[in-house]
């Protein structure tokens, strides 16, 4: 490009063969300004998407292994009931692939009762047709290290179906009879049709030496007991905590001050206010005006791409 400033009879104009340095200036301190906050997006994008689910299909409520596990297809584990259509076996859970449409791998945590409920299917493994009925809850067998666990009809039985959750490790955890139990998967993976599944179980949770096998990710959040996210301070700006603009009433200096102090120095008095005298405001060039419009288009850009990505991942 030839930078340089194109003067026509009344105002100056920018075009693609003709661009002044301050416009070509502009344009890069935009394109970097943008490359650094689509990056930033993105970072935080992907943060966001791994809260939303740690399974690929995004649905919600979900209760999910934290890490895939490596489920050879990327679609992370999920609590799910064993069997397949009419042959379910509510007496039996595994962990399973989770499934695109949710099904039987679809389960929700429930912050005031502390139980994981099925979403689409009752105690008796029956489906679910309407909002009206509740889904069967998760219980364990035994309070034992090892324990299976089961769908059962939630308030039967509170002492095998409460669960606590940990926000600060991810970890569903029962009360033992001896000790702390996790809702755990086994490290042995096996082929379950299609899919892949786990052995589902209650574990000492000192006895697991790794940490992912007991790390569940929860959808909606729950909300954590003794924090009040209501008081929490608001992202929006109100106009009446913005600084003003208006400049501040400067004294008049020559005016005495009955109740002002004399000093005697014999050094020579300095005037501690700004001058009033008015001072030049410079002109604008047409660099100016072209690196204004040019921070309008590229905010335009900047936000529409936002919104793009946020649209596609579902934001």
């Amino acid at each position: 490009l030839h930078l340089a400033t194109c003067k026509t009879a009344t105002h100056k104009v920018v075009s693609a063969t003709c661009l002044s340095r301050e416009s070509a200036a502009c344009i890069h301190k935009m394109l970097r300004l943008w490359g650094m906050l689509w990056i930033q997006f993105a970072v935080v994008s992907m943060t966001l998407r791994r809260v939303t689910a740690d399974n690929p299909y995004d649905w919600s409520p979900s209760i999910s292994v934290s890490d895939n596990l490596d489920e050879p297809d990327g679609s992370g584990f999920c609590i799910d009931i064993a069997g397949f259509g009419s042959n379910l076996n509510c007496n039996s859970l595994q962990a399973h692939s989770c499934k695109s449409q949710g099904s039987d791998t679809q389960f929700e945590y429930d912050a005031a009762a502390k139980t994981i409920r099925s979403v689409n299917y009752g105690s008796d493994c029956s489906s679910i047709s309407n909002t009206q009925q509740q889904g069967g809850c998760v219980a364990a067998n035994a309070l034992d290290d090892g324990s299976d666990l089961r769908i059962s009809q939630c308030g039967s039985n509170a002492q095998f179906e409460t669960f606590e959750f940990n926000f600060s490790t991810g970890q569903l955890t029962i009360q033992g009879a001896t000790a702390l139990l996790c809702l755990a998967v086994s490290d042995d993976l096996s082929q379950a049709g299609p899919f892949w599944a786990r052995d589902l179980y209650l574990a000492d949770c000192d006895s697991i030496s790794d940490s992912k096998y007991i790390s569940w990710t929860i959808v909606p959040i729950p909300e954590e007991p003794g924090v009040d996210r209501s008081s929490a301070p608001s992202r929006t700006t109100t106009l009446s905590t913005m600084p003003s603009k208006t400049p501040s009433t400067v004294p008049d200096t020559n005016t005495p001050n009955p109740t002002a102090t004399l000093h005697t120095s014999s050094e020579p008095s300095t005037n501690y206010y700004p001058s009033m005298a008015p001072t030049a405001v410079p002109t604008s060039s047409s660099g100016d005006h072209s690196c204004h419009h040019l921070k309008m288009i590229w905010n335009c850009i900047l936000l529409t791409s936002f919104l793009t990505l946020a649209w596609v991942l579902g934001l």
